[in-house]
């Protein structure tokens, strides 16, 4: 057996085509068996390494088949390739806590997208080159970014609050987009806007601008999409309202995100308009007493009748909280698991106490053993849950 091959790792073959497989803990076990039984060799990528970083163009390559193994925070993928032109490589997805979730690309949703909604240009085609210079080859998107906004009211900032209402976006991007969207590929450059037109600046935060007679760097006219094009979104969302199993839920749930996201590689004001659009409508609905909002919700300390409730695309639904707190944007709900940027749900104890327990550290259930080639589980993790039990 060739084992983990670290210096073969430096010509590993350059595929964006590949597939995508969920998998569990015992089934990546059982491939990683097969991988061992037929001494196909084997290329482990660690967690703070890229697998761009370690890339070259695939005629240097000597193996004919071999497979990548990559270890993330909360995940690990085994990809086997083999030195074929068109190949397909199968990339699988495991969970370390022994879950399963849905495997879409953000690639295969945009791809959906562009072929049954609104075909978009590639901003590279329009051959500008200050929007050219924007572009980053090693990550493959566009710097000129719009950002979700995320903010607080630090008057109540690590209190215990009751009787908070949460009132959160049915699919706001989704909703944005049965508006109206620009027309991208009819740009114009350096001009004012006109009624109905929307412009940009090429800056970092590709600052949108709607008022008529202002300039802008980009100017492209506002447009809505066809009967069948609008028809594609809402049956999508339909299909995530009326399902019964979880992961079909939240598959769809992912592909009306992550087709969005995606756009940030292809034509970055498609995305800008609809994540500006959605920070500029709940920056409205802000108040003294909002005690924190993000891109598609905000948590209120008195009720909103004023706001559309219901269950279609672009309505609100109020959620009532007998329990909330917060620490900066990272807040939880009664004492359920808190919603922390950057730390995964999986790694909390039950009855986290997010005003009162230090933070956890990175502890998956199942870890990836590189002599054994093989995962295994964490006892550190069930020590964990253990000492939880026993002080409750």
């Amino acid at each position: 057996m060739h084992g983990l091959i670290n210096e073969a790792s430096k010509k590993v073959m350059e595929y964006n085509n590949f597939r995508l497989r969920p998998i569990t803990i015992k089934e990546a076990n059982i491939i990683l068996e097969l991988l061992r039984s037929y001494k196909i060799p084997l290329i482990y990528i660690g967690r703070y390494e890229s697998i761009k970083d370690i890339r070259v163009r695939y005629p240097d390559f000597s193996y004919s088949k071999y497979a990548v193994i990559k270890e993330n925070d909360t995940s690990m993928w085994i990809e086997t390739r083999y030195y074929e032109p068109k190949y397909r490589a199968t990339r699988y997805i495991c969970w370390l806590d022994d879950k399963i979730r849905p495997a879409i690309s953000g690639l295969q949703c945009f791809n959906e997208l562009q072929r049954w909604c609104f075909k978009a240009m590639n901003a590279k085609n329009y051959n500008w080159p200050d929007l050219n210079q924007l572009y980053d080859e090693e990550t493959g998107r566009y710097v000129c970014s719009a950002g979700p906004i995320v903010g607080y009211n630090p008057k109540y900032e690590k209190q215990e609050l009751h009787d908070i209402y949460e009132y959160d976006l049915n699919s706001a991007y989704s909703s944005v987009m049965l508006n109206k969207i620009p027309d991208v590929n009819k740009p114009y450059r350096n001009t004012k806007l006109k009624e109905n037109q929307v412009g940009f600046f090429l800056d970092e935060k590709c600052t949108m601008i709607t008022k008529p007679g202002c300039f802008a760097e980009v100017v492209f006219d506002l447009i809505e999409l066809t009967t069948g094009q609008k028809k594609f979104i809402l049956n999508l969302y339909n299909k995530k309202e009326l399902a019964t199993d979880e992961l079909e839920h939240f598959t769809i749930k992912t592909q009306l995100n992550a087709s969005i996201g995606y756009y940030q590689r292809y034509n970055p004001f498609i995305r800008a308009y609809i994540v500006h659009s959605c920070n500029n409508f709940i920056k409205g609905l802000i108040d003294s007493e909002t005690v924190l909002w993000n891109t598609d919700a905000i948590f209120s300390l008195k009720r909103r009748p004023e706001l559309e409730l219901g269950t279609k695309i672009g309505q609100f639904k109020e959620t009532y909280i007998k329990r909330f707190a917060y620490v900066g944007n990272n807040y939880q709900i009664n004492y359920d698991i808190p919603k922390y940027r950057g730390i995964t749900k999986c790694w909390f104890i039950e009855k986290y106490d997010i005003l009162k327990d230090t933070l956890p550290e990175r502890c998956n259930k199942f870890i990836f053993d590189q002599t054994k080639t093989k995962l295994i589980r964490n006892e550190e993790y069930y020590e964990k849950i253990n000492k939880s039990a026993k002080s409750a």
